[in-house]
């Protein structure tokens, strides 16, 4: 594990349960604020879920190798406000009842950036792993989400939040019949077609629907090593690396694509449930499969013990820990470029980011099973419930290869304005294949809760080259699904033909979608161009280079327009 640097203040931040402070994983590592004294309520044995998301904030799932555990190298700020259920056996770490949940959150966020304490004025995400099992996203936005959504604008922050587990039982399309075929249960096929009939029930959890918040899903996925043989139960989807059965599906709010991304949970395995054969029952233990996260234990281990588990909460934990690493190579770049890169636009910049690295990749052909004439025209946007923009592959946005080249821009921007970007295209090479385009933009939007919208900016990019033609292949979602959140983020694999001219133009527009706007919205644009590896050329110095020659005429005077 890499050491602290003490120095450093905390950019991430973890609102949930109390941690325990001083076991090995998190010694050191936790600037913790308690102005509530809610430690006081809490056994050792009970920091449960505080102390898991916090190892996993820091250095992701346990069970990889030593060579592959990527630590953080700064602390994370972490404000309690979970306690113990007073009357529980499990003593199960919920909101205070005394308090509205929202309430809660908007103190605790609001003492981050106005409070005394200065530990935490540098803070650019907020991880919850939070939601309320009560609460459904059907159509109405709820407070929680809304809430998010002001304070996100407001203090310029992103929210990772996690979709939610469905911790019921499943029941496989076609169960009844699996007294007499057994395999039914233990069929992808028809376990996904038992989700998908019964959609309802698998909705987000309050605050996932909020718009600026990047909401994330579980794979059914971890390192954690091949099942034993001796663990009873089966994975019901263990073909590929898919969305586990109990991470919930969206969609988002006026059908925006919910959860954004999907990082690996931990697997959960499955078992007839003695009661009823046509069901499969979630087996729930401290022992693997899951990912490896400190846990309170015996009291000789109580610092020292992991335990493995499963839940989109774990996910939202790894994702902050992926934000971390981000915001790592944006100081990298910062210190290269110190008059380029404004530190303003870091939570922007890591929400575009961390999209970026998202893709469906085959994922989608599991689920062709669903596609019927009810949804034949608009299934894309159908399958985005489940897939959202994809699961993220974060290592493609922290370096570039040779066949692979990452450009970032960012800015502010007012109703009816647009901002215009260049990006460099090979020109002269010979490319045999086809390139693949990879465009994201995001930003953070102030609310209108008095309006059916809500959401008052609306931007969007636009290139010429981007037009649907012949010879272009959209990838993945739907085209005008993708402009309905706070995310724009597409794929697309073209000929070198059919980009046309020396340089990809790209527009950023900003306008009004629900009522007036009068603030200047951040956002952060990444474009990714890409060959596949038999090509023998070097795609990253070409882009470097004629990025470069563009800064160098600019820097002249003959700025473009």
């Amino acid at each position: 594990m890499k050491p602290i640097d003490a120095n450093k203040p905390p950019v991430l931040a973890l609102l949930d349960g109390f941690p325990i402070l001083r076991h090995e994983s998190l010694d050191d590592r936790i600037k913790f604020d308690d102005p509530d004294q809610y430690l006081e309520a809490y056994e050792p044995s009970w920091q449960r879920h505080g102390t898991a998301m916090a190892s996993l904030i820091c250095h992701g799932d346990l069970s990889r190798s030593q060579a592959e555990i990527e630590s953080l190298t700064r602390q994370i700020y972490v404000r309690p406000i979970l306690k113990p259920h007073p009357h529980l056996n499990s003593h199960k770490e919920v909101i205070p009842s005394e308090f509205f949940q929202e309430d809660v959150t908007e103190r605790a966020v609001r003492e981050i950036f106005e409070g005394e304490s200065s530990s935490a004025l540098n803070v650019r995400v907020i991880n919850i792993s939070l939601g309320n099992t009560e609460q459904h996203y059907l159509h109405e936005m709820s407070p929680w989400a809304r809430l998010l959504d002001w304070l996100s604008f407001k203090y310029n922050v992103l929210f990772i939040v996690s979709a939610g587990n469905y911790e019921k039982e499943l029941r496989p399309a076609n169960a009844e019949d699996s007294r007499k075929q057994p395999s039914l249960l233990n069929n992808q096929e028809e376990v996904l077609r038992g989700i998908d009939g019964n959609q309802r029930n698998h909705r987000l959890l309050s605050p996932a629907e909020s718009m600026n918040a990047l909401t994330v899903g579980a794979l059914q996925g971890d390192s954690s090593g091949a099942l034993k043989s001796s663990i009873l139960g089966f994975d019901p989807v263990s073909d590929m690396d898919l969305p586990s059965p109990y991470s919930r599906i969206g969609p988002g709010f006026r059908g925006s694509i919910k959860p954004d991304i999907y990082v690996q949970g931990g697997r959960l395995i499955y078992d007839r449930d003695p009661n009823d054969d046509n069901l499969l029952t979630p087996i729930i233990s401290d022992a693997p499969p899951g990912v490896l996260a400190a846990s309170p234990g015996s009291r000789s281990e109580i610092l020292t013990n992991t335990s493995y588990k499963a839940g989109t909460s774990h996910a939202a934990a790894i994702t902050t820990h992926c934000a971390g690493h981000v915001f790592e190579m944006l100081e990298e770049l910062r210190s290269e470029h110190p008059d380029r890169l404004s530190s303003d636009f870091d939570a922007v910049l890591i929400k575009t980011l961390l999209v970026h690295s998202a893709s469906q990749n085959q994922k989608r052909a599991a689920y062709e099973h669903l596609r019927r004439p009810t949804n034949q025209a608009r299934f894309p946007r159908y399958l985005s419930r489940y897939l959202g923009f994809g699961n993220v592959q974060v290592e493609r946005v922290l370096e570039c290869t040779r066949t692979r080249a990452t450009a970032i821009g960012f800015g502010s921007l007012e109703d009816k304005q647009r901002h215009r970007f260049v990006f460099p295209l090979p020109v002269g090479t010979d490319i045999h294949g086809y390139l693949r385009l990879t465009v994201t933009l995001a930003w953070f939007t102030p609310i209108n809760p008095f309006h059916i919208g809500m959401r008052r900016a609306r931007l969007s990019f636009t290139g010429s080259s981007l037009k649907r033609k012949e010879g272009q292949v959209r990838q993945d979602s739907d085209w005008q699904q993708v402009r309905k959140g706070t995310v724009q983020h597409e794929i697309f694999e073209m000929t070198k033909s059919k980009l046309g001219g020396d340089g990809l133009e790209l527009f950023v527009e900003c306008v009004a979608d629900a009522g007036n706007l009068d603030d200047a919205i951040p956002y952060g644009l990444a474009v990714t161009l890409e060959v596949a590896d038999q090509e023998k050329i070097d795609i990253y110095e070409l882009v470097r280079e004629g990025i470069r020659s563009r800064i160098r005429v600019m820097s002249d005077g003959d700025v473009p327009s």
